[in-house]
């Protein structure tokens, strides 16, 4: 049995850690994440052009058609160079969840476009409650639109539209619907910025019922602890080659047994 990476597989984690380390030196990381927003148009066109935008889904949506695997090494490449913008929040968060729930003619709608790189999305998933259960969930839909508040949804305020968890199934709200508003919300990570919005009677189209949330989060959960282990890796390397160059009392420090 093979445990190891196949040769295309080690091809891409080769060729995305190369791009992410010439596009995403730390001073440009810095200079990204102290905007506004923490997107850059310019680099998010390059990554669709790598197929980086589609790389899990299915070719006849636009998308590359590869394996969870794939997207694993990406996600690690990324987090390796702290890659800063909506990477996760639209094609691990937003894209696994339509392409789990939607038509194949909502697919082509809202899929095919984040496959070509042509538009942002995020999930909106957590309300006060905090919690990640689809029965707590407490905004629903009536007549089609939705009322209520959800917390900490990442890149909400570049998204074109929002895939939003309710109580009664998964809908999806255009950026530019009447009665939606966006707040920025304080956190630790200047390269994901997160917000709340609040949904005032809001048009919704609705992509299907709650069944396919838990697969979708599933797979979100997976990239994101890889996307945590490349940045953890890069850490250890900075820290280790850090311990071989500073010295005190004119030795390395790293030779000192408490470090």
């Amino acid at each position: 049995m093979e445990f190891g990476l196949s040769e295309s597989q080690q091809f891409l984690k080769d060729n995305a850690r190369k791009f992410f380390a010439g596009e995403c030196p730390m001073t440009e990381v810095r200079r990204i994440m102290e905007t506004d927003t923490a997107y850059d148009a310019a680099l998010w066109a390059k990554m669709a052009n790598h197929g980086y935008t589609g790389i899990i889904f299915p070719e006849q949506y636009g998308g590359v058609g590869l394996g969870k695997v794939e997207f694993v090494l990406l996600m690690e490449e990324a987090g390796r160079a702290l890659l800063p913008g909506p990477l996760f929040s639209t094609v691990a968060l937003a894209g696994t969840l339509i392409d789990a729930v939607a038509t194949p003619e909502q697919k082509k709608k809202y899929l095919a476009p984040i496959c070509a790189g042509e538009a942002l999305s995020t999930v909106a998933i957590l309300e006060t409650s905090a919690s990640w259960n689809s029965a707590d969930v407490q905004i629903t839909s009536v007549n089609g639109k939705l009322t209520g508040e959800k917390l900490f949804v990442p890149d909400a305020i570049v998204a074109d539209f929002i895939i939003v968890v309710a109580r009664d199934g998964i809908f999806v709200v255009d950026a530019k619907a009447p009665g939606l508003s966006i707040q920025r919300m304080e956190a630790m990570d200047l390269t994901r910025k997160v917000y709340s919005v609040q949904f005032n009677t809001c048009p919704a189209e609705r992509l299907g019922d709650n069944t396919g949330l838990a697969r979708a989060l599933d797979v979100a959960a997976t990239v994101l602890v890889a996307e945590m282990v490349g940045g953890m890796q890069r850490t250890l390397e900075i820290t280790v080659e850090y311990a071989k160059t500073r010295k005190q009392f004119g030795k390395p420090i790293g030779i000192f047994q408490a470090v």
